[in-house]
């Protein structure tokens, strides 16, 4: 099975806290995470993206903005799979919106909270 990594601002509140609403959600654990501040995204990646794109690898095929937070959800099963009919929405329109969401993220929570990882959790995250 490929590896599914979600990459994400390292140091935005929102984006800390979609993490944990995903690692709560993923019952089977296939997914992982890492910073697009870190090692994994330097090395994945061949010229650096913007810390304001969320980035979905499912291991075949890598997705950005909406649509990299959506199927990451969606990956996560369950309940979540009726989120494929929001995909019909136009690209456009839903980027529209993340761009916004994510032009302000920092302002929106300006000071994230820490969860502590037990030792099966902590090793989702990749450097």
């Amino acid at each position: 099975m490929a590896m599914k990594i979600v990459f994400y601002d390292g140091e935005c509140g929102i984006c800390d806290g979609f993490i944990h609403f995903l690692m709560d959600q993923d019952k089977q654990k296939i997914l992982k995470y890492a910073p697009l501040q870190g090692e994994t995204a330097k090395s994945f990646f061949s010229t650096p993206p913007e810390l304001s794109t969320m980035i979905f690898s499912d291991g075949t095929k890598v997705y950005y903005r909406s649509e990299a937070a959506l199927r990451a959800v969606i990956s996560t099963g369950g309940k979540w799979k009726f989120l494929y009919l929001l995909l019909w929405i136009p690209k456009f329109l839903r980027d529209g919106v993340y761009r916004v969401v994510s032009k302000h993220r920092h302002q929106i929570i300006k000071n994230p909270t820490c969860r502590f990882l037990n030792v099966d959790e902590k090793r989702l995250f990749l450097p």
